[in-house]
């Protein structure tokens, strides 16, 4: 990223001193014995319910969320805009470290003038804003303001609930100004009680993965003004963004899909502590990591082993589904010694120099530099690097001209060949980036690193 020394972050000389890079939080939060307990009489509990009752109970999931304003250093907005809250700095090979897991700092870090706090509130009817606050956190006082002023009810009115004049269980987490003796009495004189989640849980409450998606959705946004050149949004222009994609119909859409899922979450905490296995599986696992994991998994499950009919045919399937997905696919790993010899082969036929180990390549897509090609008899050396190539590639072609150009893709059109350029990115100076979604697509096929990925990330 070719970012002028005024616009960078003054933090990241720092953070480059230590070796720290960008990386994607890979630590889920870990329970003790104690939490585990609370957690599954949780979930059991909501089982217990028929899908009426939990229509009806909870009444409204809510909870807190404070949204930041984009950042006005260049190098910061784009990081910002291309990965949230979902990364932190670390080193490398510090993914599975102990103590990283746990609570999310970056709230409490975010600057007070870049903070736009929101308490909403979702259900199977959608989703309902309760209040914008100006201060990272509500105060009991500011609390019983709000219900007491009916945004509380409104709220919960507003998605149609199985009772429409109350009474209201609403589920909460373990915020301390919920708790107080003032805001007990006046949600009470609402009709409004609280049902509480476990301690340190927020998985099981559904309108923390509404939040998620609202983060996605507002980093749309915001890549979308880079690219456009748009200046940072003030902090009521952001809450007006934010009040208009909650509103909207894929928001609502979205929020009552979530509510929905609420007994799925609750079954996979009850099946996770039941069989008593904690599988650390990555994206990028190896298939002999993925084979140990079904064995420890598959001693656990059969009825005759305290195990559950069901769950062992979906074990089952899905073991069969992923044998004969190796089947199909081309395999990873070192390739055969006669396809090694392949390529040197084909580029002594070729008339070209002789083939250096150097890196080895481990992908479907590479991006080669071949320095000093020289122009002379071009038509001949490019059909020869085609036959080396054994013309089975598409091309994607990185051009370094001689001098800067402003134009078309159709201006490199060759013999009716259109260039597939591809806009997803711009950097802060607005100059185009064309990498394609190669990237992701390794990546979602297990054959490229998460940490490799961010990099790419990093770089565009």
């Amino acid at each position: 990223m070719s970012v002028s020394k005024s616009c960078q972050s003054p933090h990241l000389p720092q953070l480059r001193r230590f070796s720290l890079a960008h990386f994607h939080k890979a630590q889920k939060r870990k329970y003790n014995k104690r939490r585990k307990q609370e957690r599954l009489a949780f979930a059991k509990a909501v089982l217990r319910l028929t899908k009426a009752e939990l229509r009806e109970k909870p009444s409204l999931s809510m909870d807190g969320v404070g949204l930041a304003v984009p950042p006005k250093a260049a190098t910061d907005r784009a990081k910002y805009s291309a990965h949230g809250t979902g990364h932190m700095w670390r080193k490398r090979g510090e993914a599975r470290t102990e103590k990283l897991a746990g609570d999310d700092p970056y709230p409490q870090q975010i600057p007070q003038a870049r903070i736009v706090p929101l308490w909403g509130g979702l259900s199977e009817g959608g989703f309902s804003v309760i209040t914008f606050h100006k201060k990272r956190k509500l105060t009991s006082e500011e609390w019983c303001h709000v219900v007491r002023r009916g945004k509380l009810t409104a709220a919960i009115r507003a998605l149609e609930p199985s009772k429409a004049d109350g009474p209201w269980k609403v589920l909460a987490e373990n915020e301390s100004f919920l708790h107080t003796a003032a805001s007990s009495r006046a949600m009470a004189d609402e009709g409004i009680t609280l049902w509480r989640t476990p301690p340190g849980s927020p998985d099981l409450n559904p309108i923390e993965k509404m939040w998620a998606w609202l983060r996605r959705r507002l980093r749309e946004k915001h890549r979308e003004d880079l690219r456009r050149k748009r200046p940072v949004l003030g902090r009521m222009a952001f809450q007006a963004r934010v009040r208009a994609v909650l509103a909207s119909a894929k928001a609502q859409a979205v929020a009552s899909n979530i509510a929905a899922s609420f007994r799925k979450t609750c079954k996979e905490v009850v099946a996770k502590k039941a069989y008593g296995v904690d599988l650390k599986l990555a994206r990028e696992a190896c298939d002999d990591d993925v084979t140990k994991a079904f064995r420890r998994v598959s001693r656990r499950v059969p009825p005759d082993k305290g195990g559950v009919a069901a769950d062992a045919q979906r074990l089952n399937a899905a073991r069969d589904a992923w044998a004969a997905a190796s089947k199909t696919s081309k395999g990873r790993g070192r390739p055969a010694q006669a396809a090694q010899a392949a390529p040197a082969a084909a580029a002594a036929a070729a008339g070209l120099a002789p083939v250096c180990e150097g890196f080895r390549v481990r992908s479907v897509a590479a991006l080669l530099t071949y320095q000093s090609w020289v122009l002379t008899d071009s038509a001949t050396t490019w059909q020869r690097f085609l036959q080396f190539t054994q013309g089975t590639c598409h091309l994607q072609l990185m051009l370094q001209l001689t001098s800067a150009v402003d134009c078309g893709t159709s201006r490199f059109a060759f013999e009716g060949k259109r260039v597939n350029a591809l806009d997803t990115e711009r950097l802060p100076s607005g100059e185009l980036c064309v990498l394609g979604k190669w990237p992701e697509t390794l990546w979602k096929q297990r054959k490229l690193s998460t940490e490799l990925y961010d990099e790419y990330l990093f770089l565009t």
